[in-house]
């Protein structure tokens, strides 16, 4: 399992949250669940009550742009 950096989580997300006019919460739990190893098919179909709903392409560019952060 991918080791989780609690601290860098919320700051990650809210740049993410910003630079994708998404809502903080909803992009702090997709990198969760990234974290966790789950993937991004995954996540856009068992998952969709805890992410909105999103699309997976926006999940991609959570993805993308959190593995830019790290």
């Amino acid at each position: 399992m991918a080791s989780v950096n609690q601290r860098s989580i919320p700051r990650a997300a809210l740049v993410l949250a910003e630079n994708l006019h998404l809502d903080v919460d909803v992009v702090r739990t997709v990198i969760t669940l990234l974290e966790k190893e789950n993937t991004v098919p995954f996540i856009a179909r068992y998952r969709k009550e805890q992410t909105g709903g999103l699309d997976p392409t926006v999940l991609r560019h959570i993805q993308a742009q959190y593995e830019q952060l790290k």
